[in-house]
């Protein structure tokens, strides 16, 4: 039979799409996609077949703008047998990273099962016992490990009735956990849920909150036994560097350096000044005078302390004070040749 002829009549006649996979048939490549084949939706996990242990959510098409993980670290996690699934406590670096798809293995699904749930990869609390887990980042394949331990269900069980955290302040690039409030105190679940009203400023990950921007972001904090209430999360921008020019200054003179403070969105642009040598420059507050001819070197404080930078000032004579200088030495030199003549 000729092959080549039918492969040519074929697609004419609209029979392609026809032809059974299982038949052997040369002109189909083993790595010809199979589009006949019913996909899951753009975006999404298809749980048709997933794995006892893993689950890989489905990253979104990846855009130019993509801000690709540096690092990632990832926190340890205590359950409780009748928890709801937890997602892992990651850190990401840099902190307004846009890829932010992961995958997770368990070394033993019988403790700690990965399920999937809204999207996300979580850790589903089986029975007693320690299990290692492995994160997988979908960005740059970064591969972290962190430890989960299930803990027995307690014979007794008091529940949360109200569940409270403070309100808090962290620095851009930082990640933390809120100091949570349980009434009453020895409720048994301590298990709960947050969700940030605007993630561009602060995103959440697991327990942990990070700081994308600057700015304020209401947090909703959920207890598994259905209690919940807000708190409020600011994230300030921190000095990077403080820095001003050298400069020369006459002898008497007072100013105010110009005083540099990067990123000039930085919440805290207060500053101090101090003198390496006061005889020469004084300095207080943000003023320094010039004291007398020399060199100084004039420290820059950041208002939070954790900043620091230095420049130089040379002080020099007024012009006024040059001209006397000048004029007492040629009334010095006169004086001299007047002396040596009389000998």
């Amino acid at each position: 039979m000729n092959w080549k002829r039918i492969a040519l009549a074929l697609p004419a006649l609209g029979l392609w799409a026809c032809l059974d996979r299982n038949y052997e048939n040369p002109f189909l490549s083993e790595s010809t996609p199979d589009t006949t084949a019913p996909q899951p939706p753009a975006g999404q996990v298809d749980t048709a077949k997933p794995d006892a242990d893993t689950v890989k959510p489905t990253e979104p098409p990846r855009e130019d703008a993509e801000i690709f993980e540096e690092d990632v670290s990832v926190s340890p996690i205590i359950l409780t047998v009748g928890d709801p699934p937890v997602g892992p406590d990651i850190v990401w670096k840099p902190s307004d990273a846009t890829t932010r798809g992961y995958s997770l293995v368990s070394s033993h699904p019988s403790f700690v099962l990965v399920v999937s749930e809204g999207g996300m990869a979580k850790c589903k609390a089986v029975a007693p016992g320690v299990a290692t887990l492995s994160l997988k980042t979908g960005g740059r394949g970064l591969v972290k490990t962190f430890k989960v331990t299930v803990m027995p269900q307690p014979l007794i069980s008091i529940p949360v009735l109200a569940i409270t955290a403070e309100d808090m302040e962290f620095d851009l690039g930082s990640a933390r956990s809120p100091i949570v409030d349980y009434t009453p105190a020895l409720a048994t679940h301590k298990a709960y849920s947050l969700v940030s009203d605007d993630t561009s400023i602060v995103s959440v990950s697991g327990y942990t909150l990070q700081a994308v921007a600057g700015g304020k972001a209401r947090i909703t904090i959920t207890s598994v036994d259905g209690p919940s209430s807000t708190f409020e999360a600011t994230v300030r921008i921190p000095v990077a560097s403080v820095s001003a020019p050298d400069l020369t200054l006459e002898k008497g003179a007072t100013t105010t350096p110009l005083v540099k403070i990067l990123p000039e969105n930085a919440d805290n642009r207060k500053y101090t000044l101090a003198t390496s040598d006061p005889n020469t420059v004084f300095a207080k507050g943000t003023v320094i005078t010039a004291v007398a001819a020399g060199t100084a070197a004039i420290i820059i404080t950041s208002g939070d302390g954790k900043r620091s930078g230095a420049f130089t000032v040379k002080v020099v004579l007024s012009q006024k004070e040059l001209a006397l200088k000048a004029a007492a030495e040629r009334l010095a030199e006169a004086l001299k040749e007047a002396a040596e003549r009389r000998k």
